[in-house]
């Protein structure tokens, strides 16, 4: 992945993570997490507390294999571009477009 531009990655459970570059984290980057309602979270621990005030069967290790540190990630980066305009920004958020792919299967011997 870019270590130059924000990311927002799409988790399978609807959830979204969005990575903002910040000089000043330890990572390089602040992480937020994005129900599918919208709500904000800024850490996995209170992602499981509002998963268990809601009632809700959250998988923490879909999160983690999913929002790994960029440096840390396998998985491939593909910039959203359009001829006309060059790069592709969301509407809502202003950050780059990118479809992020995730690690291929581990070949089992």
């Amino acid at each position: 992945l870019s270590g130059r531009d924000d990311l927002l990655i799409p988790l399978p459970n609807d959830w979204v993570c969005e990575k903002i570059r910040d000089g000043s984290s330890a990572t390089g980057y602040i992480t937020n997490y994005w129900s599918p309602q919208g709500e904000k979270f800024s850490s996995l621990e209170e992602v499981e507390e509002f998963g268990e005030e809601q009632g809700l069967d959250i998988d923490i290790q879909l999160f983690r294999k999913f929002c790994q540190e960029p440096e840390q990630t396998k998985s491939s980066c593909v910039r959203v571009r359009d001829n006309e305009t060059g790069l592709q920004r969301d509407h809502e958020t202003g950050l780059p477009l990118v479809i992020v792919l995730p690690p291929p299967p581990t070949p089992s011997h």
